[in-house]
């Protein structure tokens, strides 16, 4: 039977090679050209090969481009971009909503349900934080959970900066957290 450590080492491995097969299916699909050695044209060429592959809606949506290195398709920059454009649909239409509400014609009506513009205009404020907020972080996760698999994305480094902290911190940790004040806490 497998530990849980191994069998996320095996569903990572499946995930990175899973990204490639689809790298290479869209690069071949679309006509993107190699480029080993991140020639500036040919990663020109490549962005306006891809942005003639507009996905999406007219309200939401957009293309994608290559990745920093010019070696892959930035799959998670695109689902971020989405994110965000999602995020600001939504503040939008809060600010609708509330320009709606407060219009002054509409004052008498507010006073008679209890409140008045300036509560609307402050509670549109908290939620337009709040979505603000999700979205941030949607986009980040969005963003990071997919480009872990994508070489040539800082999210793919910084995995691999993480993973040798952390074996390189292992021991450290569990030394710190012996116990060595010779009290037993719980029971024998």
């Amino acid at each position: 039977m497998k530990t849980f450590k191994q069998f996320q080492e095996q569903t990572v491995g499946e995930s990175v090679e899973a990204m490639g097969h689809l790298q290479a299916g869209m690069k071949k699909q679309w006509g993107i050209k190699p480029n080993p050695y991140n020639d500036a044209k040919i990663q020109a060429d490549n962005n306006a090969i891809l942005a003639k592959h507009r996905m999406g809606t007219d309200e939401i949506g957009g293309s994608m481009s290559m990745t920093r290195d010019g070696q892959n398709i930035n799959f998670g920059e695109f689902g971020g971009s989405l994110a965000k454009q999602v995020t600001n649909k939504a503040i939008g239409s809060v600010d609708t909503a509330t320009s709606i509400a407060t219009d002054p014609k509409h004052a008498s009506k507010l006073k008679s349900h209890g409140t008045n513009a300036d509560e609307i205009r402050k509670g549109a404020g908290e939620l337009k934080s709040t979505i603000q907020r999700g979205g941030n972080e949607a986009e980040f996760n969005i963003r990071r959970g997919i480009n872990q698999y994508i070489p040539g994305t800082f999210s793919h480094q910084a995995v691999g900066v993480e993973k040798d902290i952390q074996i390189n911190t292992a021991k450290a940790k569990a030394d710190a957290n012996k116990n060595k004040s010779g009290i037993k806490w719980g029971v024998n």
